[in-house]
């Protein structure tokens, strides 16, 4: 079942055509890859997704609901939720309050709120660190902390901008797990990353951007063996 359609989807910045007439679909628990090079419109499609930017033309329908022309946290309060490339956290923050931020968005009482905090805290082994400023931390346990306030608001479906960039391969391993545990909780899943080894043991099906538009669609390993592809974004090395 598909819970995610984008139709026509259309943006451009001045001259630019960042998004060309772009169709889309993800369906319920899949892990779906977004690739492509530089400038392909890969965030913007996140952006305009979470409603971040609005379309110039087309419609984006999330559970059959036409939400394209939602606010931000209506688009939270719906189930979708993203991270961004580069994380921001309420520096002077702790982790836990980090984190019980985003719990406004879904609960209300205290208590609520205090056990929802500690098990996503725990469940990305942040849970010994609550009370640490977050201008304090790793880039890496940084990246966990951008996706637990993203899990804080109870999400069905996530967004992850490049939530790999910047680890190392013990902390993208430590991603992988955590992303294949949220699909076997039922979470629905799009993500853009550039690090193959990653969209390629993550992703059922991968989509590949070019200059806004769709340049081809399939499993990992039609992906990979695409020549268009090849020539546009993946490159011989990817072989070698």
């Amino acid at each position: 079942m598909a819970v995610l359609h984008l139709e026509d989807l259309t943006r451009s910045f001045g001259g630019l055509m960042a998004v060309a007439q772009l169709n889309l679909t993800v369906s319920k628990g899949e892990i779906v890859g977004l690739i492509g090079p530089n400038g392909a419109g890969k965030t913007t499609v996140f952006n305009l997704i979470s409603a971040f930017l609005k379309p110039d033309s087309g419609r984006i329908f999330f559970e059959n609901d036409d939400i394209t022309h939602l606010k931000p946290h209506q688009i939270c309060k719906k189930g979708i939720c993203r991270t961004f490339q580069i994380v921001k956290p309420f520096l002077s923050f702790s982790v836990k309050k980090n984190v019980r931020i985003g719990s406004y968005n879904r609960l209300k009482e205290k208590q609520e709120i205090e056990d929802k905090t500690i098990e996503i805290l725990d469940f990305l082994g942040l849970v010994d660190k609550k009370d640490v400023t977050a201008k304090n931390l790793s880039i890496g346990d940084r990246k966990k902390l951008e996706l637990a306030r993203a899990l804080a608001t109870k999400p069905s479906f996530l967004l992850l901008d490049e939530v790999m960039a910047g680890l190392n391969p013990k902390e993208q391993n430590d991603m992988i797990n955590i992303i294949l545990e949220l699909k076997s909780m039922g979470m629905t899943i799009l993500l853009i990353e550039h690090t193959m080894k990653v969209i390629m043991s993550l992703s059922e099906r991968i989509i590949v951007l070019n200059y806004g538009k769709k340049l081809a669609e399939g499993s990992p390993s039609d992906i990979g063996s695409n020549q268009d592809v090849i020539e546009a974004y993946l490159g011989e090395r990817y072989f070698a």
